[in-house]
């Protein structure tokens, strides 16, 4: 199921597939009378996949560019997240993301090089806590119930179970548990 609210600009592309075996919720708001805008925009063959609850908060842009898939488990996205899938990203199940976080698999513009590689998948694993402002860049994968700590720049892999904090971020504690 697929409900948007009132301040919602949603644009899908005939060519698009849309699978629901859960619901997305889009422009969910704590403040009932905000006008703050939120957008989803699905191109061409392109897909998103939603399995479970998934709700994103007021404010936010999700873009899903031509021939990339994004697939949401259980969970939700605060105010103001950005999402730019221009391959792959997999958000788990039970992932908490803060308000201002950006999620990135792609550059947006080519560098010039032989071996450089404009997109790469990003795999968030489940129950996963992105604090506030953090940055997902491509090529990251991320392990169960780690925690991104607020304003951290993620461009490497994150092991399970751990905080990792900084630009770029890095491992400050193992074995983390939250809740």
């Amino acid at each position: 199921m697929f409900i948007p609210a009132k301040y919602c600009q949603v644009a899908v592309d005939d060519s698009a597939l849309l699978i629901f075996d859960g619901t997305l919720s889009l422009g969910w708001k704590n403040f009932r009378k905000s006008k703050l805008e939120t957008r989803f925009w699905v191109g061409k063959q392109s897909k998103v996949i939603v399995n479970g609850a998934f709700i994103v908060y007021k404010g936010s842009d999700i873009r899903v560019l031509d021939n990339a898939v994004l697939t949401l488990n259980d969970g939700f996205c605060n105010d103001g997240v950005k999402i730019v899938c221009s391959k792959s990203i997999t958000i788990g199940n039970g992932c908490v993301i803060s308000r201002d976080v950006i999620i990135r698999d792609y550059d947006a513009h080519q560098i010039l090089s032989t071996d450089y590689e404009i997109a790469k998948d990003v795999d968030i694993g489940e129950h996963v806590w992105i604090g506030e402002r953090a940055v997902i860049l491509k090529g990251v994968t991320i392990g169960y119930g780690a925690i991104i700590a607020a304003g951290a720049v993620v461009t490497k892999d994150v092991p399970a179970k751990c905080v990792v904090a900084g630009v770029p971020a890095k491992v400050i504690r193992e074995n983390a548990e939250w809740r």
